[in-house]
């Protein structure tokens, strides 16, 4: 029989909605847990879209500075 700890193995573990957020066997409430998660997941989303426009300015100023040099 397979038993399972945990989805940590897993790579599609953060796609499992409310991983955490039942009661495990010690009756300690993990809501935080799965509330971290979100929040980390939210702010990782945040910082790629800020790089993605921050790279995207860059490459019109270079694109710019190459019309006005030919």
């Amino acid at each position: 029989m397979l038993t399972m700890k945990g989805a940590s193995h897993i790579n599609t573990k953060s796609n499992i909605k409310g991983l955490h957020s039942c009661r495990p066997s010690t009756g300690v409430p993990l809501f935080h847990v799965d509330l971290q998660r979100l929040y980390h997941a939210n702010m990782a989303l945040a910082l790629r879209r800020l790089r993605r426009d921050w790279l995207a300015s860059l490459w019109q100023e270079h694109l710019v500075r190459c019309r006005w040099a030919a």
